[in-house]
């Protein structure tokens, strides 16, 4: 009765002192590769950026950014390490010729493997 009283404590010694702020320290990370992307309908932006309106930078997805005819990735898992365990506030900008097609607004989280859309449009 002792032994197991003493194995009880210490498992739950072992699980809270692996929590940080409510959250597993030990939080294994899948390969996955995560974006947020917004679907814009019309002809094709001619460019386009996401501002992070806490820093007012502005922001540009490499490589590949257009997913699919009229789809544009907004945020993805590479730019999680800049506001990982907190929340912020985007903005998607998209041009057409020296217009402004697009505005929209994002809060977007990061934890220590992903980035999760909070809220904002997946299509306009």
């Amino acid at each position: 009765m002792i032994q197991t009283r003493f194995f009880i404590i210490m498992l739950l010694t072992a699980f809270l002192a692996g929590c940080k702020n409510g959250n597993p320290i030990w939080q294994v990370c899948t390969d996955e590769f995560r974006f947020i992307a917004l679907t814009v309908p019309g002809p094709a932006l001619t460019d386009f950026y996401t501002v992070r309106l806490s820093t007012s930078d502005t922001i540009r997805v490499n490589g590949d950014s257009i997913i699919d005819k009229n789809q544009y990735v907004v945020l993805n898992d590479l730019h999680r390490p800049m506001f990982q365990g907190r929340q912020e506030e985007f903005r998607f900008i998209g041009l057409r010729g020296d217009t402004i097609a697009v505005s929209e607004a994002y809060l977007i989280r990061a934890d220590r493997c992903h980035i999760k859309k909070v809220s904002g449009k997946d299509a306009i």
